[in-house]
């Protein structure tokens, strides 16, 4: 299973902890920092603002509940895509990630 979620380290936050604190926000699942493991880290610049992100990437492989869109007004759709046939309007660097 191949599932994407964002947000910003909050304060005082690890890049886990922010990702398993977002992974409970927005899709509900229950995620442990310490059970995530780094995959990769990537720079870019957003076009209309010129701010530099760091994004990180990591590998989900313990989890429990069933992903669910529960911030609607931020998700279109919760979809199941192959990586060779990743959807067409994913955000470039994700497709790279």
């Amino acid at each position: 299973m191949y599932l994407g979620t964002a947000g910003h380290v909050e304060d005082g936050e690890s890049m886990r902890e922010a990702l398993s604190r977002e992974l409970k926000e927005e899709l509900g699942l229950a995620v442990k920092p310490e059970s995530l493991a780094f995959s990769s880290i990537m720079h870019k610049r957003y076009q209309d603002t010129n701010t530099p992100y760091f994004n990180g990437y990591f590998i989900v492989d313990n989890y429990r509940g069933e992903p669910k869109i529960l911030e609607p007004h931020k998700n279109a759709a919760l979809i199941w895509a192959s990586l060779d046939n990743l959807p067409e309007n994913l955000i470039a660097d994700r497709k790279v990630a």
